[in-house]
């Protein structure tokens, strides 16, 4: 029989040091914390360091203020985790101790024995407990030591000198000040290794629409048995079944299944999910819910004869993908919770959304959020963790980044490929080069001759063979939707602008009324949140006037502090922050709405558009999302609510202006 000790339901303490004392200490056992610079406190598991020092009041709100400033000093412990292990092992196999998401690096120690270090929050790593573990009636002692983290990976830099090794976004991006989590992010487990074992390595499905006829494909490592049941449930009905010997599945079993039930995304029809189960006796049981659907990329109407396909087909409908690009819900985001997934992915479902893009600068989302995706219709455009840095925007390309990435490339592609929700795969966020190939500037996405982008495109085509597969987004040949550039048929899958420079009717709409992009994977203009939040998080700090002159509205960066917009429009200042949050948000509103509804009208010479962004991960005075750090929906989501519940192809409404 299959032995899983799920470890997040023990009782966990958490103590920080001064680097290295901690190994000074002769025992690793808990009492060994008195020597520790903060005292064992409780903590959760999966959990951050800062969420367990919050909730002991040994650290401030950091969204309150500048206070997250206050907060870095925990980047410059050792924090140990630890709990006791139950005498509940089995006595006749080997264990292993497997840790599917530590941020970042550290070392694991078992009864006072160093297990081995890990480095690496977007994949899983695995430590092989003692042989005398096992069949003992004795409590163990578990500890997860983290060392401090690098020291910069933010927004700004040379792509390829930062590590693949850590989520970026938290070192400050123009949305979130430096907040750098530290902890576990998913709940580890201890498993058996014996003579029977039932392990899930490929899963994925497609499907033939016309004939409502179902894929699926299965590949698993299976010990102690000589075969398995697969089954296929629809609302407890068998729908399909057939035995696959442990050959068979070692090499990879493809069925066929007829009159299959399609999955379609939200507001095309019903999410219609089934249950896919191995069942191997002793040997081990596996159950996973799956969908099936259809993609094909067809050319835009109108689009030169070189250009990509961007027009999505769906179970033999084109249809427009219209979404916004998801950003991390928390700095912290290993204590988010399903219900705030829940609640988060449920406004994009009732705003009428159907696509989210998974930005690179960030990580491997919870299992629960793509099995919330496959509910609600949300198809995702899964990026690597990858992302620009202004400076240089060329990926890594030394050997150790390189089989990183593909130890991460296979995580991703162990978990995601089942979910039907999955529509795309991105090597990263805005890989580019500058002019003539040059390292530095922008302008020109990087393609597959890079060797990383290489290697991500070759096992994404060998492990998930149905789905699409971009170098980077924007994946070119331009980066930018420069007006400059239209009518020359190069603007295929492009970024921006996120901002403009002037009044909306001169400097806003003509790039709308003249667009001739394939699909914009990145759009946006900054809108102000309300006036009470604003005030509630400001703490101590000054909030008026609403200019980059005022600290609060400067942090993390200046970019969306409009002022002097609102100053040309109207020849004063704002008065109050209620009149400058109003004209900020109705300038937003228009802004978005007047270009979404362009681009829709113009479907289908034109496959989608993606907002950046969808919401807050702090609570900003100003930025592009439309919902805000509370969830609150700025008026800009209600009124692309409106769009995205009418058909493509509808001219604009002008009143937009």
């Amino acid at each position: 029989m299959q032995f899983k000790l799920d470890l997040s339901q023990l009782s966990w303490q958490l103590s920080g040091w001064t680097p290295n004392l901690w190994q000074l200490c002769k025992s690793m056992e808990t009492g060994g914390s008195q020597k520790a610079e903060i005292p064992a406190i409780p903590a959760q598991v999966p959990g951050s360091v800062q969420g367990a020092l919050l909730r002991a009041g040994i650290l401030n709100d950091p969204h309150v203020g500048f206070q997250a400033r206050n907060c870095e000093w925990v980047e410059n412990r050792h924090w140990m985790f630890q709990c006791e292990i139950p005498a509940v092992l089995p006595a006749d196999s080997p264990c292993e101790l497997v840790c599917p998401g530590l941020d970042t690096e550290g070392w694991v120690y078992w009864d006072n024995a160093c297990l081995g270090r890990f480095c690496g929050a977007h994949r899983p790593h695995v430590f092989r407990l003692p042989e005398n573990t096992a069949g003992h009636c004795t409590v163990h002692h578990l500890a997860i030591i983290f060392d401090s983290p690098i020291r910069f990976a933010g927004q700004f830099g040379r792509t390829w000198e930062i590590p693949v090794t850590k989520p970026r976004y938290y070192y400050t991006w123009d949305w979130i000040p430096r907040m750098v989590q530290i902890g576990i992010t998913r709940a580890p487990w201890i498993r058996a290794v014996g003579a029977t074992e039932l392990d899930i390595i490929d899963l994925w499905t497609d499907a033939v629409a016309a004939e409502h006829r179902g894929v699926v494909f299965v590949k698993a490592k299976l010990r102690g048995a000589e075969e398995a049941l697969l089954t296929l449930h629809r609302e407890g009905r068998c729908v399909w079944s057939r035995k696959a010997t442990a050959a068979e599945l070692a090499r990879g079993v493809r069925e066929e299944i007829s009159e299959i039930e399609l999955w379609e995304p939200n507001l095309s029809g019903e999410q219609i999910l089934y249950s896919f189960e191995i069942d191997a006796g002793d040997a081990g049981h596996e159950l996973r819910s799956v969908g099936f659907k259809q993609i094909r990329w067809l050319p835009c109407r109108g689009s030169a004869p070189d250009a990509e396909p961007w027009l999505c087909e769906i179970n033999g409908r084109a249809t427009f993908l219209q979404g916004f690009n998801w950003t991390p819900l928390r700095a912290y985001y290993a204590d988010c919770t399903r219900a705030d997934y829940e609640l988060r992915l449920r406004h994009y479902r009732e705003m009428g959304c159907n696509i989210l893009r998974i930005w690179g600068g960030a990580f491997l989302e919870p299992d629960y959020f793509y099995d919330l995706c496959d509910e609600y219709g949300l198809l995702v455009w899964q990026e690597f963790p990858m992302s620009s840095s202004g400076l240089s925007n060329v990926p890594p390309h030394d050997e150790e980044s390189i089989a990183e990435m593909r130890r991460i490339a296979d995580a991703y592609l162990t978990i995601l490929p089942r979910h039907v929700s999955l529509l795309a795969w991105s090597g990263g966020n805005e890989l580019q080069r500058g002019p003539e190939g040059a390292d530095e500037g922008c302008g020109f996405p990087c393609d597959i001759d890079e060797p990383i982008l290489a290697m991500l495109a070759a096992v994404t085509k060998q492990r998930d063979p149905s789905r699409r597969f971009m170098a980077t987004s924007a994946s070119g040949p331009r980066e930018f939707g420069d007006p400059a550039l239209y009518g020359n048929g190069e603007l295929w899958d492009v970024h921006g602008p996120w901002k403009c420079e002037g009044t909306l009717e001169e400097a806003w709409y003509p790039v709308w009324e003249n667009d001739d992009s394939l699909f914009r994977s990145e759009f946006g203009c900054p809108g102000a949140s309300g006036a009470d939040l604003i005030r509630r998080y400001a703490g101590k700090e000054a909030y008026f006037p609403c200019s980059a002159e005022t600290p609060l509205w400067n942090y993390p960066l200046p970019w969306w502090a409009e002022e002097y917009l609102f100053v040309q429009e109207h020849g004063r200042a704002s008065a109050t922050l209620e009149e400058y949050v109003t004209w900020s948000q109705e300038r937003q509103s228009r802004a978005l709405s007047y270009a979404m509804n362009a681009m829709k009208s113009r479907f289908p010479s034109i496959g989608g558009a993606i907002v950046w962004m969808g919401h807050d991960s702090f609570p900003c005075t100003a930025n592009t999302s439309v919902i805000d750090f509370e969830g609150n929906l700025k008026p800009a989501a209600q009124a692309l609510s409106e769009i995205f519940h009418r058909p493509a192809g509808c001219a604009p409404e002008k009143s937009g202006k």
